[in-house]
């Protein structure tokens, strides 16, 4: 039943990620209440799996260690920092590509990225802190 729980669990982290990637391209060419809306399930969907991931860790025993040294901390606890630092690449992807384009394709790529490197400075500076 463990197996299952945690397929379901990996399951709403897919389908939050998916909404996500969806709303940002609907976003990109305007299409603003599809955006909005799939937006708004990725960000529900993503609680919901950040609640459910810690649950299911407990369950499972996992525990959060530091490696000795110097080097960041290896736990399974730890996808916000995954998660920031693919963000903080996407950013700049985003922001070189807005210079290989012209017009509001510019504004939307230099937007968006920008959104992505305030998510992803963020998503660092809390995990930081705990």
């Amino acid at each position: 039943m463990t197996i299952l729980t945690g397929l379901g669990i990996a399951l709403l982290g897919a389908i939050a990620i998916a909404c996500g990637v969806l709303g940002l391209s609907n976003l990109y060419v305007g299409q603003w209440a599809v955006a909005f809306g799939l937006l708004g399930s990725g960000l529900g969907v993503g609680l919901l799996f950040a609640w459910g991931w810690g649950i299911f860790l407990d369950k499972i025993g996992a525990v959060e260690t530091e490696v000795a040294g110097d080097s960041a901390v290896a736990a399974p606890r730890a996808p916000a920092l995954l998660a920031s630092f693919w963000l903080l690449v996407l950013a700049g992807v985003l922001t070189y590509g807005a210079f290989s384009v012209e017009g509001s394709s510019r504004w939307l790529s230099a937007g968006t990225a920008f959104c992505l490197l305030v998510v992803g400075t963020t998503i660092a500076f809390l995990r930081a802190k705990n």
